[in-house]
């Protein structure tokens, strides 16, 4: 840190003892970064940006006592933690963040938590040479790319071998279809949690008042996961989308009143 510059407050000013500061919302991964790699950790969340991932950096203040509830409760949210320090990786500060995560985040974490440390030499006088030892921005940058994509690459699997879990749909999606045919059952594609089919509208002979008459008639067929989307609701919804038609069918077919 005495490498970075920044202005110098002119009167009193604390600091929440043990309370982690969230120097960054996101939403893909948690990098929780001490000392002087906060600002590390921020500049390779900017860059992450750019590649379309959302890091969340949290920057606990001390680490006895540890405020762990902030890591925990950032980790679950993200599913995907790291976890940087500039002290030595083995038996150093990493460990027993990523262990405080991983022994109450273990169900809610897509992958286990990574951790990147200084090497395991000593440190070099020159600061040319201490620079190769410590972690940087590209570190980061590079192993949240690899969590990203191991990630998606279990994501995938999983898919193809029916094995999702609830938590492995949130943040899906529902789509309004309409192949222009009376009927069809969609099929559902993750990162589909529900599909409702609007069929075209047909008019069949129908008893109205007790006489025989054409009556505009239309299917819905509704189509969820039931790992993320609970029957009772699926029902309320199929229930409300058939008592009040038009607006699902005017979402679903071009060209109706």
């Amino acid at each position: 840190m005495c490498r970075e510059g920044s202005a110098v407050p002119t009167g009193e000013e604390t600091i929440p003892f043990r309370v982690a500061d969230r120097k960054r919302e996101g939403d893909d991964i948690t990098v929780v970064a001490t000392s002087g790699m906060v600002g590390v950790a921020l500049d390779a969340a900017e860059r992450l940006a750019t590649e379309g991932i959302s890091a969340e950096v949290i920057d606990p203040p001390t680490l006895r006592p540890l405020d762990e509830d902030a890591l925990i409760n950032s980790a679950r949210k993200t599913s995907c933690c790291i976890v940087i320090d500039e002290g030595y990786r083995r038996f150093g500060a990493t460990a027993e963040l990523a262990a405080a995560v991983a022994s109450k985040s273990f169900y809610f974490l897509d992958a286990p938590v990574e951790r990147i440390g200084a090497m395991d030499v000593p440190v070099p006088f020159a600061p040319v040479l201490e620079d190769q030892t410590i972690p940087t921005e590209d570190d980061i940058v590079q192993k949240t790319l690899a969590e990203v994509q191991r990630s998606l690459t279990d994501l995938a699997s999983g898919a193809r071998a029916g094995g999702l879990q609830p938590r492995d749909v949130k943040g899906g999606t529902f789509t309004l279809t309409n192949l222009c045919i009376e009927q069809f059952t969609a099929i559902l594609n993750p990162p589909e949690v529900g599909i409702l089919a609007v069929g075209t509208i047909r008019e069949i002979p129908s008893g109205v008042n007790g006489d025989i008459a054409l009556r505009p008639m239309i299917q819905l067929t509704l189509c969820v996961d039931h790992r993320a989307v609970d029957e009772f609701a699926a029902a309320a919804f199929l229930k409300e989308a058939v008592e009040n038609p038009r607006e699902y069918v005017e979402l679903g077919m071009e060209g109706v009143s």
